[in-house]
């Protein structure tokens, strides 16, 4: 027997269309005028750090930066696989699964 399971998730650390919009006119910031070559950088950073503050069991703040790496590549499944298990570390089981869902389906 094979199922389909067919969930959708809003990751709260992907903005949409309407959010990006709405920045745009309150503040002037237009974040699609980032040069791609920083966005990779503070990706790559964030990631970098998210490690190190998993590896040394500080599991809030390697959320954090796994959170700040998906702003910056909301289709690097690595990143939702990484905050997943940061998420399971702390006991937030449901958090993990939505990011571990998230991850199999890139």
């Amino acid at each position: 027997v094979e199922v389909e399971v067919s969930v959708e998730v809003e990751d709260p650390t992907v903005a949409s269309p309407s959010t990006l919009l709405a920045l745009k006119e309150s503040t002037g910031v237009d974040l699609s005028a980032i040069p791609r070559e920083q966005v990779e950088f503070i990706r790559d950073q964030s990631r970098t750090a998210g490690n190190r503050a998993f590896a040394s069991r500080e599991f809030q703040e390697a959320i954090n930066l796994y959170s700040q790496a998906i702003a910056a590549d909301p289709l690097d499944k690595t990143l939702f696989a990484n905050r997943s298990a940061a998420y399971l570390a702390q006991g937030r089981a449901e958090e993990a699964y939505q990011d571990a869902l998230k991850a199999v389906k890139l």
